[in-house]
């Protein structure tokens, strides 16, 4: 049986979003009904999804419950396939060096389990507006050290720092910000959709 597993923060969690409960579940929405329309036509797929995002979490955090979180809903002989989504938080307690360290220690515990891994970059801030003290320029940054160490795994990334920013109108996504609201949770959606379900993300899970 195939498993669909996001690990991140509050945003893969959906925190904020009053509408549909974030763009991971929009992803899940849209894997489902992908599924039912195939039932009936060619290239059928089974895909059992679970978002994973806890409120808070930093890298390390998620490197703790990846193991028991992945055992506790699949077998050993089930295709499994992750996608990570977090990073943000540790903008307040790491430098460069820590989280890229971080993250490998991440990336070689999933690889325990699969090799199907992809990573969402990080969304930038409203500076004025979050509680704590966040900075664009840090949050570039580490997104910077996501790509490279994905680059040095060869896991696919997807980057949603620099899309975001283009957007002259970016902050009006955030609700408090840091957290997307809907509009913002539909715009990431918008991007990693097809970044996630692919021509791969099919062969990987079909039936």
């Amino acid at each position: 049986m195939s498993k669909l597993f996001f690990f991140g923060d509050s945003i893969t969690a959906g925190a904020l979003d009053g509408e549909f409960g974030g763009w991971v579940t929009h992803v899940i929405a849209k894997i489902i009904k992908e599924k039912i329309e195939r039932d009936v036509g060619v290239k059928p797929f089974y895909c059992n999804s679970y978002n994973l995002g806890v409120h808070g979490d930093f890298v390390k955090d998620v490197v703790k419950r990846l193991p028991n979180e992945i055992e506790a809903r699949s077998k050993p002989e089930d295709e499994i396939q992750i996608v990570f989504a977090v990073g943000v938080k540790d903008t307040l307690i790491s430098d460069e060096f820590e989280f890229s360290n971080n993250l490998k220690i991440m990336i070689n515990k999933a690889l325990e389990f699969t090799k199907n891994i992809r990573f969402i970059g990080l969304f930038p801030v409203d500076e004025a507006r979050t509680r704590n003290p966040y900075k664009n320029n840090k949050i570039k940054s580490f997104n910077n050290a996501v790509r490279n160490v994905c680059e040095e795994y060869e896991i696919p990334f997807c980057s949603l720092f620099e899309k975001t920013i283009a957007r002259g109108d970016y902050k009006a996504m955030l609700h408090d910000g840091l957290h997307p609201n809907s509009e913002g949770h539909r715009f990431i959606y918008e991007i990693v959709a097809p970044f996630i379900i692919n021509d791969e993300f099919y062969k990987l899970h079909a039936i």
